[in-house]
């Protein structure tokens, strides 16, 4: 008698393959391509067996899909452990089979005209891209009983069979464990120094600057993730599609940071003629400068298809920036021999009287959302398998959520990079990041409240977080942060069913703060924001249409954001702590922490009414006043999650940390340069 098994299958290495990118276009590549290998493996098991872990439906959905959308891990039952292992090598097979297709387009479409142009310069590159390319991949799967999987795939991972291996020579400057292709060492000789240099001017004069960058010199791994989008390996790789993927153009950081500037111009007919103006000048000086043809955000396209700005929305995000404007590494012109200067100070005027005109500047700051579902394996066990083949409902609830994410992503004006069972990555404008990663995370939760009953249903949390950055911060830096927040402290730290939050500056994180998604929403009525930042932003700023001497408001600003400059100080006099490390936080005395803080909060009250006075503002009324200290407290205290099975929190009164107000500081200035 047979007895059924459980397949539980995995594709490695995947953060260090996403993350290892220094452009939003490599970003789309890595996670397409994942999508693209896991789908082919997908298929050789979902013939063979039932398929549980993504849902069936979600492999066909993926074809028409222009980002990642599958998981990298999948699971199956079968009805005895001999055939899910044949599964297993099947699905082995089928993807290293498809990942070689890959490599030869890349290799076809970049390396071999080099080749047979100059055998001599490439007498290494063929063993080296051999060599990486058909020992990169990690795939690790396990047979086990249904109730064993979830245990057993985790031992598995930590099991390592791929040998690691130390590369010779000179390392790529992306993924940098691995040699570069030219296999010439710079180090050892003048000559090797020059045939290197050869080599790498080759391909670009046969790629083009725009594909790879003079200080660029790479191995296959990241060749591939760079050449992956052009259309001539899209069309030999999707045959299938009427047209090819054409990312060419995927949004920089620079424009992304820009966005919410650029739907306040092109929505206001006072803006709309400067804007056009400004991009036919810039054609004139640099007509390759419309990198944007084809942005990925609906209110954008929409705007683009009403033709009130010209070409102004296809602007490269680097001439919205005046300081990206005046370096002509960055921003080349048309005819780079000679000085330039005074054109780029006169565009830089034009731009000048763009911001006048809108009363506002776009933001150098943009954001980085990465989220994961918390406890997917006790999850997965509690909602059961199906007796058909469209999936277990745990499946049918990830696609639904998978389904809409990039609807809720594109509404506040950002971009999915990847969407794929519990995962989400994304890039979005400073101010609506917050508000994405709360929608997300109630779809999360309504998605298997559709599909399970509300006992189970109950488990499906989805963790967060989010990395403010400025456009040149190099993305290895972000995502590597970012994947540091969800896991250590968001998921770890904070118990799951949270949010954190990191700002990133040249010097590294200078703020770093993280609280349970109920304690984020939690307002006791205090106003219409659905969240305790907003709410917190709203003090600072007042409403959007307020002015510092509007009598008609009912609800100015409470702070200035000179009252959190000097929070550090202020706080670190309160705590036993200096509070200098992000995230750290300091323990009060005794007295301050009596009756709920009562003290605590008239010190700081006190002090806040004093710098009213100082600065003659008028006379704040008591209980908003007090209320808002409340506020602020709310995210200045350490808070956690007590429990996997219910929703309280536990806010330790006995703490006070900087972080909270500096995550607000920021977002009220610096993020908040836009004329919305």
């Amino acid at each position: 008698m047979s007895v059924p098994a459980r397949l539980a299958f995995s594709i490695g290495p995947v953060q260090t393959f996403v993350s290892q990118s220094r452009r939003t276009r490599d970003l789309w590549a890595s996670s397409f391509l994942l999508s693209d290998l896991a789908k082919v493996a997908m298929n050789e098991v979902k013939r063979r067996g039932n398929l549980l872990v993504p849902a069936p439906s979600a492999i066909e959905t993926q074809a028409n899909r222009d980002f990642g959308a599958l998981p990298n891990r999948f699971i199956a039952d079968f009805s005895d452990a001999s055939a899910a292992a044949q599964a297993a090598s099947a699905a082995t097979t089928a993807l290293q089979n498809r990942w070689q297709v890959v490599a030869d387009a890349v290799w076809s479409e970049s390396i071999d005209k080099i080749v047979q142009s100059d055998g001599n310069l490439t007498q290494h590159t063929r063993s080296i891209w051999d060599r990486q390319v058909q020992n990169f991949w990690e795939l690790t799967w396990t047979v086990s009983a249904p109730d064993q999987s979830s245990r057993l795939i985790a031992a598995r991972k930590n099991w390592r069979t791929t040998p690691a291996t130390i590369e010779p020579g000179d390392h790529c400057t992306l993924m940098h464990d691995r040699q570069e292709l030219s296999g010439w060492i710079r180090s050892v000789s003048r000559d090797q120094l020059l045939f290197q240099d050869r080599f790498w001017a080759s391909l670009r004069r046969n790629l083009g600057s725009l594909d790879l960058a003079d200080d660029e010199r790479l191995c296959a791994i990241a060749l591939i993730k760079r050449l992956y989008p052009k259309s001539r390996v899209q069309k030999s790789l999707f045959p299938e599609r009427s047209s090819p993927i054409a990312h060419n153009n995927w949004p920089s950081t620079v424009y992304i940071a820009a966005v919410p500037w650029l739907e306040a111009i092109a929505s206001n007919g006072n803006c709309q003629a400067t804007a056009r103006q400004y991009a036919e000048e810039v054609e004139i000086l640099a007509s390759q400068s419309f990198g944007e043809r084809h942005s990925k955000i609906p209110r954008l396209a929409e705007l683009k298809r009403q033709g009130k700005t010209g070409r102004f929305l296809e602007l490269d995000g680097n001439f919205f920036q005046q300081n990206a404007l005046a370096n002509s590494n960055v921003t080349p012109f048309d005819s780079p021999d000679g000085d330039d200067s005074l054109k780029r100070k006169n565009l830089s005027g034009k731009l000048e009287e763009l911001f006048r005109v809108s009363n506002g500047k776009p933001s150098p700051f943009y954001a980085i959302l990465l989220m994961d579902g918390d406890s997917m394996g006790k999850l997965l066990n509690a909602a059961g398998t199906s007796n058909d083949d469209s999936g277990s409902p745990a499946s049918k609830a990830l696609a639904g959520f998978t389904e809409n994410t990039p609807r809720i992503v594109g509404a506040q004006l950002g971009v999915t990079i990847y969407a794929g069972g519990d995962d989400v990555l994304a890039m979005l404008p400073c101010e609506t990041a917050l508000k994405c990663a709360i929608q997300l995370a109630d779809e999360y939760r309504k998605a298997f409240t559709h599909h399970l009953p509300d006992s189970i249903a109950r488990l499906a949390t989805l963790s967060g977080a989010i990395v403010f950055a400025h456009y040149h911060t190099p993305l290895q830096q972000l995502l590597k942060t970012a994947h540091h927040l969800l896991d250590d402290i968001a998921k770890d730290a904070t118990g799951r069913d949270s949010l954190a939050i990191a700002v990133y500056k040249s010097s590294g994180i200078t703020a770093q703060w993280a609280a349970p998604w109920n304690h984020i929403r939690t307002l006791n009525g205090i106003g219409h924001p659905n969240n305790i930042i907003d709410a917190l932003l709203l003090d600072i700023n007042g409403p959007p249409s307020a002015s510092a001497t509007s009598s008609s408001s009912t609800h100015l600003a409470e702070f200035s954001a000179s009252f959190l400059y000097n929070i550090r100080e202020r706080f670190a006099s309160l705590t036993d702590s200096s509070l200098t490390r992000p995230g750290e936080f300091g323990t009060l005395s005794s007295d301050l922490t009596h009756n709920n803080n009562e003290l605590l909060t008239s010190v700081l009250l006190a002090d806040f009414l004093r710098g009213k006075a100082r600065q003659q503002q008028n006379d704040p009324k008591p209980d908003h006043a007090l209320a808002a200290i409340q506020r602020l407290l709310k995210v200045c205290q350490r808070v956690t999650r007590t429990s996997d099975h219910d929703c309280s929190v536990h806010v330790d009164t006995n703490t006070l940390g900087i972080d909270g107000a500096l995550l607000i500081r920021f977002l009220a200035t610096e993020a908040q340069k836009n004329a919305r």
